[in-house]
């Protein structure tokens, strides 16, 4: 816990059979009103009056304190600027003073979000590639608002490989004859996406050559001598029809026995039908 303690030259009350020392700038009547709003239970002062969010407030100056915070300037004294009060005994219903540590905003952070991203940032000593974050070798860069660390090391080791890239483009473009030896003329130059020199001859190779992994060469078909039935396929066999807009050709004796199935199918129907039509009348004429 905290080991701050209270000037001695500060006055002190006695209640509930305890001495507190208080700051002279807090009237003894508020330390008195606060002190009776407290039930000491153990180590702990916990505050049972008006709470928020788990916090207790009381009201001073005209205004309204969180009481952990009044209870640090109660018995204390001044909190530094930008400072927030931290209870190290996790109870936020907690005033005792001893309980209570004056932390930055910075550090508050990190004590309550150690699943936070930014706690584990603060938390690492090194960078990912092993860089100590020293003092001579960090620096503070800002993006969208909020700060990160950045390690001047790999900074240094970017920008020697960003020149060195940048050296080696240009000596790329300065040269007149590819790998393969082919020279770069006009006609034999292409420039790509990244504004890189590249030769006309080995890109197109290259491409034939991926392609044709990409799409082996099929075999070609046989030509057709017959149909799917046998018959020969000749061009005085073919019968000549468009479907879907496009021109076909059919087998004329298939077409032509197909015909005949139909035609006997339908010749069937009907005598069937006609043959059941006339037993029906001589049966009605019977009667």
């Amino acid at each position: 816990m905290a080991t701050f303690k209270a000037p001695e030259d500060w006055p002190s009350l006695t209640l509930y059979g305890r001495d507190f020392r208080y700051n002279p700038e807090v009237p003894p009547s508020k330390i008195v009103l606060f002190l009776e709003r407290i039930l000491f239970e153990d180590e702990h002062w916990i505050w049972t009056a008006g709470q928020s969010n788990g916090y207790g407030g009381f009201n001073w100056q005209n205004k309204s304190w969180p009481t952990h915070r009044f209870a640090w300037i109660a018995f204390r004294g001044a909190i530094p600027p930008l400072y927030e009060i931290h209870h190290e005994c996790e109870i936020t219903q907690c005033c005792n003073p001893d309980h209570l540590l004056p932390t930055s905003e910075a550090d508050h952070l990190l004590i309550h979000t150690p699943r936070n991203p930014v706690y584990t940032e603060a938390r690492k000593k090194f960078c990912k590639y092993g860089h100590e974050f020293s003092e001579q070798n960090t620096r503070l860069a800002f993006s969208d608002g909020y700060s990160h660390r950045v390690c001047r090391e790999c900074r240094r080791i970017w920008q020697a490989e960003r020149e060195r890239r940048q050296k080696a483009n240009i000596d790329r473009r300065a040269k007149t004859h590819c790998k393969a030896g082919h020279q770069y003329t006009p006609e034999n130059t292409l420039i790509d996406h990244v504004g890189h020199k590249r030769c006309r001859i080995c890109h197109n190779a290259a491409s034939a050559k991926s392609y044709e992994k990409r799409a082996p060469e099929k075999p070609p078909k046989p030509p057709k001598t017959h149909c799917v039935n046998g018959h020969p396929w000749i061009p005085e066999n073919w019968l000549h029809s468009k479907r879907g807009g496009k021109d076909t050709f059919d087998c004329m004796i298939c077409h032509k026995e197909g015909a005949k199935r139909s035609y006997e199918k339908r010749k069937a129907e009907f005598a069937a039908k006609k043959s059941a039509q006339s037993g029906m009348l001589d049966i009605g004429g019977g009667e």
